[in-house]
């Protein structure tokens, strides 16, 4: 019997790896918030964005998901191109 927590090690193993995913998106989401407000809050008298503000972290979020989704689409093809070669060569 399989010692996972089911008896389908595949169960298991989707378990892992939806649970990976979401920490991964979690630690995206916020490094993206740290970074652009870094990068874009300047003014700390008052607890209100400036419009400036706003408008920067509002292009630097856009900036990192763009790239984020350019980046997973072509390792998402590169991968499928090694599996299928795996395949292939048996």
């Amino acid at each position: 019997m399989w010692r996972g927590g089911s008896r389908n090690p595949q169960d298991d193993i989707d378990r892992v790896y939806s649970k990976m995913a979401f920490e991964s998106s979690l630690r995206f989401v916020n490094g993206v918030g740290e970074k652009c407000f870094d990068s874009c809050v300047n003014d700390f008298s008052t607890t209100i964005l400036t419009s400036d503000e706003e408008l920067c972290i509002t292009r630097c979020s856009r900036k990192f998901t763009s790239f984020s989704q350019r980046f997973q689409r072509q390792w998402a093809g590169e991968f499928d191109e090694y599996v299928a070669r795996r395949r292939s060569n048996g």
